[in-house]
């Protein structure tokens, strides 16, 4: 088991009372890709927008602002008994029912260590992902992209376009030991929201931001996109990657166009049950182990940097007589 279903629920909040919480799957570390060098090999690099200062970032890197299990700890009505329970309780028995029975016949040490073993995997070394749109609950991982252009759009704000671009921005140039390929399963299972290339991480820490470059931006109404060019490149002086930060200035030092990104698609047309199969399918193809009845899958370890194919778009089944929405 290395993601578990929470069904979405209504909840106590102290506002109006009750709230909603959507759909999610959980995703453990076990679907992380995880790189080591081999001969020749190097890192994957990423980038990452922030407006804190640069000094900070150097000394913390990049961290989640809460862990799985803290965003878990919510309390939501039974709709059949009335009762108040909490999501986290329910979580841990499910984790704990399914490894029981997937280890049927072992002992019940080895089965306790497993049951142990997973919980604490997909409570605190995992992310959460929205079903409905495919999309990272933001405060469980660390989100960067492996497009510049991309990163150079961020922040903004999509009701004050030309002021919010006149401002410059700083991007971090990052280098990955290991990520969850959201892009991916976001082209397989919701393709409308791929534009971002966008991988997950549980930490990017101090030694791995390479340093800062500055990008200066301006709003092109005509076309509704943006001219973006690095001003300034600062060099993290506790890192070895002076020549990557300096090559990405080189290669963005002239004005490129970026178009403004569409708002994501919050809907969730697609049958839940349906759309967790494909997400999950997504997911094992993306470990390199597409055995699904293995309960504890290989080392997912990539030598060289090197990733998968690409994979196919989804295609939503049909339900009596039409196509389910996207």
């Amino acid at each position: 088991m290395d993601s578990y279903r929470l069904p979405g629920h209504k909840i106590a909040t102290a506002s109006d009372g009750t709230g909603e919480i959507p759909d999610v799957l959980i995703v453990g570390d076990s679907l992380f890709r995880h790189f080591r060098l081999g001969d020749g090999g190097s890192f994957p690099i990423a980038f990452r927008s922030d407006t804190r200062p640069s000094a900070d970032i150097y000394r913390t890197g990049f961290q989640r602002k809460r862990l799985v299990v803290d965003w878990l700890d919510t309390e939501y009505t039974d709709s059949s008994t009335k009762a108040k329970r909490k999501r986290l309780d329910d979580a841990r028995q499910d984790i704990a029912a399914s490894v029981t029975r997937a280890m049927k016949g072992r002992s019940e040490a080895e089965v306790r260590t497993e049951i142990a073993r997973v919980t604490n995997e997909l409570e605190r070394e995992s992310v959460a992902l929205r079903v409905g749109n495919v999309d990272l609950d933001v405060e469980t991982a660390v989100c960067a992209t492996l497009d510049f252009q991309i990163a150079s759009l961020f922040p903004f704000d999509p009701q004050a376009l030309a002021t919010s671009f006149a401002k410059p921005t700083s991007i971090y140039v990052v280098r990955m030991r290991h990520w969850l390929e959201t892009y991916k399963v976001q082209r397989y299972a919701a393709p409308h929201l791929a534009y971002s290339r966008e991988v997950a991480s549980l930490s990017i820490p101090a030694g791995d931001v390479l340093g800062c470059l500055t990008v200066s931006r301006r709003y092109l109404p005509a076309t509704n996109s943006v001219e973006v060019w690095v001003t300034a490149a600062e060099i993290n002086a506790t890192t070895d990657g002076e020549a990557i930060v300096k090559a990405v200035a080189a290669r963005f030092r002239d004005p490129v166009t970026v178009a403004t990104p569409a708002q994501k698609d919050t809907s969730s047309a697609v049958d839940a049950d349906e759309k967790v199969g494909h997400i999950r399918a997504a997911l094992t193809q993306l470990t390199g182990n597409p055995d699904p009845t293995r309960f504890v899958r290989d080392s997912n370890i990539i030598t060289g940097g090197s990733t998968p194919k690409e994979l196919p778009d989804y295609t939503p089944v049909e339900k009596t007589g039409r196509r389910l929405s996207q």
